[in-house]
């Protein structure tokens, strides 16, 4: 799944605004409460309406009685546009109709029917459709950071059970429940076995007389069996004749059928020939057509290798050092500062406050002569500061302006790179189109002369066979007389036949009856040893089958949680894994401690950690869900250290997804991400600025 645009019209601080979405990382940035949120937010709406954690209310602008969300998605390379809309009554706000359009067809849906078609469409289980909440959603494209922070926190029987819910392990629970009312059935299924089997000898009596009856009319079938045996000889005597009549006739009629076969055959060879000649003059146009385009594509210089990074990292140097010159400007005048107070106090100062003496003037004016040369050294020296803070500045602002320029070459170098091997591969493909072409026009010439040199032998067998009809039709007025005589013996036959088959009937109703009652016997007894089974070795192995399944989500589960802890948090005295409740432990310089004692930032890396761990165990495990290109992550950074703002430029790279949304207040991250929509709100209403 890969979100393209979103169409806002009165969703909260919205009016009417579209918003398109690229590729690659994007960051959605603005101030707090400026409107970031709420898009996200729409987005979800879109795509599976109302919940009880997202209501109407909270998403339709006040004082508005309508508004709509229309959303761009692409899943499995083709584009999707869903929409919903929102209309207030006089109690609430509740959905209204929508739309979702799929290979150009527009299907108008009720709520509940739009969003079961979504989830088929992302190829999410059936047995977690069905929840309240949208938990692989929430779990692998969007999950409001509080919300993660929130699982950290819960009670630890809690959290097992979500997540037995988001992988579906839940079900064994659910199939020991189930045994349990199975064996109950059973039971009681015994019982009404038994009551079904107390007159199975009875039964047996009456087929004893029966098949006495049936042996009387068995007999007088057997006496008319000699005269139908020899009326039959006769039959297949004058059959075998017209067999051969027969199969002279089909014989005519398959040569018939194989000419008008041939005859499409080569109407259809020469139409492909034309149409492959057509074809192949069309291919060498567009050949002679990219050939000329690529000789008309301007040459570009290889952007110089190396460049951008040494640029990046003298700036880096650059500011290192202006934040040291501001600081110690800024110590510089609060020794000023001092100095001047001291001349202050000490011009006003008559006695000593401590021991009452009277200060002499000649005392005063050498410490008020000390502190004014301290004052101008102090002053000197920050002018001198902030002269060079000035020049620093300045380079600094050239470096950047060089830096946004080698940017933009290595784009424009990569756009041109990528246009010309594209039309290499393109020629490529046409010139093996054009030779795929000529060899098949060389067959449909061999296969036309084969087919012309059939349709001669065709043509000269149908000659011969022409003289079978005539024979056939004597030979078949012969074979219906006989066929005649041969029915008055079976109609005899079929009235003693019949009269048996109907005692047979009764019979076999008989012996259904017995076998019914007989198979009940046995059912009985497999009931009672499949009662046995399932209460002492079935339900023991679900159990067992949901330990090693839940181990083995631990286990990767576990390993993802460090690796992404350890990117985003280089300390080496601190480490975090999972209990086997999956709940996370922290260890700090070898002694456990709770995460509530942590620092904003180190919540925040655990949050993230966690959810980055369980998208990407998600993904891996349930192999059917389309939104494994996508992640979008609300605040990931909320109290982080400028040193861990750093790391989420790596964390973006290792995710190596097509498509990540980060929703962030921190100027930092600009930097991190490929795309950049800052948000704003004026006069509440939020608007994207270029």
């Amino acid at each position: 799944m890969i979100l393209k645009s979103i169409k806002l019209e009165n969703i909260r601080s919205y009016v009417s605004e579209s918003i398109q979405f690229p590729s690659g990382s994007t960051m959605l940035s603005g101030d707090i409460g400026s409107g970031k949120s709420t898009i996200l937010l729409a987005a979800e709406f879109a795509l599976f309406g109302i919940r009880s954690d997202l209501k109407g209310e909270s998403l339709l602008r006040h004082g508005k009685d309508k508004g709509s969300v229309e959303m761009l998605l692409s899943i499995a390379g083709k584009d999707i546009t869903i929409k919903r809309g929102l209309k207030r009554t006089n109690k609430s706000v509740q959905q209204d109709t929508g739309h979702i359009i799929l290979d150009g067809k527009m299907d108008e849906l009720t709520a509940v029917e739009l969003k079961t078609r979504i989830m088929g469409l992302l190829g999410y289980p059936k047995d977690l459709v069905s929840k309240s909440k949208q938990l692989v959603y929430r779990y692998t494209v969007y999950t409001p950071q509080e919300q993660m922070k929130e699982i950290l926190f819960d009670d630890s029987e809690e959290r097992l059970n979500t997540l037995r819910r988001v992988f579906g392990i839940d079900k064994y629970k659910t199939i020991i429940e189930n045994t349990s009312i199975i064996t109950k059935q059973l039971k009681m299924r015994t019982k009404e076995l038994a009551g079904s089997i107390y007159d199975l000898e009875e039964k047996k009596n009456l087929v004893n007389e029966r098949r006495s009856e049936l042996k009387k009319a068995e007999q007088g079938s057997k006496e008319v069996i000699p005269l139908l045996e020899k009326a039959k000889q006769e039959l297949i005597a004058a059959k075998s004749s017209i067999e051969k009549s027969e199969k002279e006739i089909k014989e005519l009629n398959d040569v018939k059928n194989k000419l008008s076969i041939s005859d499409t055959k080569l109407k259809e060879k020469l139409t492909l020939h034309q149409r492959n000649s057509k074809e192949i003059e069309m291919i060498e146009s567009q050949i002679n057509e990219i050939e000329k385009k690529s000789q008309e594509q301007p040459m570009i210089k290889i952007p110089e290798q190396g460049k951008r990074e040494s640029l990046m990292s003298t700036k880096a140097v650059l500011e290192k050092e202006l934040n040291i010159s501001r600081l110690k400007i800024n110590e510089l005048e609060i020794n000023k500062r001092n100095s001047a107070s001291v001349k202050e106090k000490i011009s006003k100062l008559s006695n000593c406050p401590t021991c009452l003496q009277h200060v002499p003037e000649d005392y005063k004016n050498s410490i008020i002569t000390r502190e004014s040369a301290e004052e101008k050294r102090l002053s000197d020296e920050a002018a001198s500061l902030r002269s060079a803070l000035s020049e620093k500045e300045k380079q600094l602002l050239d470096i950047a302006k060089e830096i946004e320029t080698l940017i933009q070459e290595e784009k424009r170098y990569e756009r041109i790179k990528a246009e010309s091997e594209s039309s290499k591969r393109i020629l490529n493909e046409k010139a093996e189109r054009k030779r795929t072409i000529s060899e098949m026009q060389d067959q449909i010439k061999k296969d036309v002369a084969l087919i012309n040199a059939e349709k001669i032998q065709l043509s000269e067998k149908i000659t011969l066979l022409s003289a079978s009809e005539e024979n056939y039709k004597r030979e078949k007025a012969s074979f219906d007389s006989l066929k005649e005589k041969e029915k008055q013996f079976e109609l005899r036959k079929m009235s003693f036949d019949k009269e048996a088959e109907g005692i047979m009937r009764i019979i076999s109703t008989f012996d259904k009856e017995i076998a019914e009652k007989e198979k009940a016997k046995d059912r009985i007894i497999k009931l009672k040893q499949t009662q046995e089974w399932l209460d002492t070795s079935f339900v023991i192995l679900m159990a067992v089958i949901e330990k090693h399944i839940m181990a083995k989500v631990y286990e990767e589960f576990n390993d993802l949680f460090q690796e992404w802890f350890r990117i985003m948090i280089d300390d080496e005295a601190l480490s975090v894994s999972l209990d086997h409740d999956f709940t996370p432990l922290v260890t700090q310089d070898g002694y456990e401690t709770f995460v509530e004692h942590l620092s904003g930032g180190e919540k925040t890396a655990i949050a993230l950690a966690y959810r980055l761990s369980l998208n990407r165990v998600i993904n891996d495990i349930i192999g059917t869900i389309k939104t494994k290109d996508i992640i979008i992550l609300d605040e990931p950074t909320d109290g982080f250290s400028s040193e861990q703002l750093d790391k989420v430029r790596e964390v973006i790279d290792q995710l190596g997804m097509k498509q990540i949304i980060l929703v962030s207040h921190e100027p930092k991250i600009e930097g991190f991400v490929e795309n950049i929509l800052r948000v704003e709100k004026r006069g509440h209403v939020s608007s994207i600025i270029s």
